[in-house]
């Protein structure tokens, strides 16, 4: 069992919670004391140049915690924006999921914050908080779209929509087809390839299938808000 009053044990203590400043404080004071004590400016010299064990452990714990958070929230977040096209009206449950995932962000960095009050490397640690945050929005928000469409509560059902307008927007890859939509007094924009797009005119009505999916939110093929 190690002797609490070891000042070598007692940082090794506070550099197993990831509390160097604390670790360094001991072995200092511990140093002044009995200054012959070599293996106390060795531990003092091993912290600060980063090469414990003990750090180097657990930064690769946090390291991987955050990177797996923010890379998992932007592929689910990617999925959805290729899923998007399938939403109808997602403005709503767009609002409702960047709401519970800030919620869940606003948390989970002021539990981190706590975890580390007295953590040195701050701008180390505010990059983690800010990334692991963004991955935890990303990710709430992306899942919720996602499973909205893939777990529809309801079979698709035909519905047609009054053509408001049509358009064409350059892009990258040459241009892009719109025609906008009246849905219930809200207008929307579908993009299409080309030779559909070219069949309409304003005044004609827009047909195809809407279903309900898992939270609530109607989807359908080729709708984007715009």
């Amino acid at each position: 069992m190690q002797n609490s009053n070891d000042p070598l044990a007692v940082a090794e203590v506070y550099l197993s919670y990831g509390r160097k400043p604390q670790a360094e404080k001991v072995l200092e004071e511990a140093i002044r004391k009995e200054p012959d004590r070599i293996e106390f400016q060795n531990k003092l010299l091993e912290i600060r140049s980063g090469k414990t064990n003990n750090s180097r452990k657990k930064m690769s714990k946090s390291d991987v915690k955050v990177v797996m958070t923010f890379f998992g929230g932007m592929l689910l977040l990617i999925w959805s924006m290729v899923e998007g096209p399938r939403i109808l009206n997602s403005t709503p449950l767009v609002e409702t999921a960047l709401l519970i995932g800030v919620t869940l962000a606003v948390l989970a960095a002021l539990a981190a914050i706590r975890s580390r009050p007295d953590d040195s490397d701050r701008t180390n640690n505010t990059a983690k908080i800010f990334l692991f945050s963004v991955g935890i929005v990303a990710g709430t928000v992306g899942l919720t779209l996602v499973t909205n469409n893939h777990f529809p509560r309801s079979d698709p059902v035909p519905v047609s929509f009054l053509i408001l307008d049509k358009s064409s927007r350059p892009s990258k890859h040459g241009l892009n087809y719109y025609l906008t939509i009246d849905d219930n007094g809200r207008s929307e924009k579908i993009q299409l390839q080309w030779r559909q797009w070219s069949k309409y005119s304003p005044g004609d009505h827009y047909s195809t299938n809407v279903g309900v999916g898992l939270w609530g939110y109607p989807t359908i093929p080729a709708i984007r808000d715009r």
